[in-house]
């Protein structure tokens, strides 16, 4: 729960997202995710009505505020999800940027069975969500263990700043 300051308009914060289900639950229901969820009276009508934070409050929106450029959650299936090992059998379809594999080393992630990655990541992203200045708003961050127990993922957040600027509604966005 936070309290917006007067002269910010959104938000911002960095993550990455990392996953064990790479290459094998590629769209499967085996499929971890990480949301951000966010309520605020700052979010477009597309969002789902809910009850503010601050009593007395109204006109909350509350929605996941994370996704793709295609609208899918942050999870294998993201077209985000770019870094990983070179699949060495299926490698010229293979939806992996092995120039960006060296994000992935000591992270866990960054394992091969010998024959296939065992692990890949989304890279830093950056999410970024309207809100009204002065409101009290929530923000949840979650990971998702969907389907299974034994492949694990994992989130790293960073860098969450107030911004002056407006914004139209949620974005994400790879970082350069």
């Amino acid at each position: 729960t936070l309290k917006v300051p007067q002269n910010a308009k959104s938000f911002s914060f960095d993550f990455a997202f990392f996953s064990a289900e790479f290459p094998e639950y590629v769209g499967s229901p085996f499929n971890d995710r990480f949301v951000a969820v966010l309520t605020s009276q700052g979010l477009p009508g597309q969002f789902a009505a809910s009850s503010c934070a601050v009593q007395g409050e109204t006109g909350c929106r509350r929605g996941n505020v994370s996704f793709d450029g295609n609208g899918k959650e942050v999870s294998v299936n993201n077209n985000y999800f770019i870094v990983c090992q070179p699949d060495p059998v299926e490698a010229p379809g293979a939806p992996c940027n092995a120039t960006l594999v060296p994000q992935l080393a000591g992270t866990g992630y960054d394992k091969s069975d010998g024959l296939r990655p065992m692990g890949g990541g989304s890279g830093w992203l950056t999410t970024r969500a309207p809100v009204k200045p002065g409101e009290t708003i929530q923000l949840q961050f979650a990971i998702l263990d969907e389907e299974d127990h034994i492949y694990d993922s994992a989130v790293l957040v960073d860098n969450f700043r107030w911004e002056a600027q407006s914004v139209q509604g949620p974005t994400t966005s790879p970082i350069n």
